[in-house]
């Protein structure tokens, strides 16, 4: 539906805080957001074809509801144990800062663009949220090692690698017929003005000449 954000998410609400309870509320007023407890639910949904999502956002373990609460409360006790681990600190997350740092060179044209992935196993369980979100700020995907086997990986990169030249290309392109179309009518402006003044030129010389020539 062109102009509507709609999100049919996948994730079952286990443990919510209220403040992730009202940032989902949020999230659902603004998106649209429609959230669905089964996969077969969502599977129905999309077969019915009358909306389509623009996203889908899919977890990937579901459980009853007061098992999930169970295994909801032991991941973040174990999470939680881990992020407060010498290990966790951000003085050794230095890979984030160098994203933003490839992420500026970039944007001020100094380097081409190009993937950049955070390429970790820790990642999940060490950082906060405010450090995925300087991954995400930094353009930066994320990769998830021992994710794949090699071959499939390999396959993953060069996806990403030929969607990213297409999609540089294309702006390339773009920028290169927009310089030609202003190029155009800067042409055409500049040919208005010459003009312009080779008439207002050429009016006043004829009005000296009648002028001189009554006298």
């Amino acid at each position: 539906m062109p102009g509507t954000d709609t999100y049919h998410d996948l994730r079952r609400p286990l443990i919510v805080s209220k403040i992730e309870e009202a940032g989902l509320h949020i999230l659902m007023q603004r998106l649209k957001m429609k959230v669905f407890d089964d996969p077969d639910d969502v599977m129905r949904a999309l077969e019915d074809g009358r909306h389509p999502p623009h996203a889908l956002l899919i977890d990937v373990f579901f459980y009853e509801s007061k098992v999930a609460e169970e295994v909801e409360k032991v991941v973040t006790d174990v999470v939680g144990q881990l992020r407060n681990q010498w290990f966790a600190r951000d003085e050794y997350a230095r890979g984030i800062k160098l994203m933003e740092l490839v992420a500026d060179k970039i944007k001020a044209g100094d380097l081409p663009p190009f993937v950049r992935y955070a390429y970790t196993t820790k990642a999940p369980y060490l950082l906060e949220l405010d450090a995925w979100k300087r991954i995400h700020d930094s353009g930066a995907g994320v990769l998830i090692k021992n994710s794949l086997v090699a071959g499939d990986e390999r396959i993953r990169l060069r996806e990403d690698i030929k969607n990213n030249r297409e999609s540089w290309q294309s702006k390339v392109t773009k920028g290169v017929r927009d310089a030609v179309h202003l190029t155009n009518v800067g042409k055409l402006l500049v040919g208005g003005i010459v003009s312009a003044l080779a008439g207002g030129i050429v009016g006043y010389l004829l009005k000296s000449w009648l002028s001189a020539a009554l006298c």
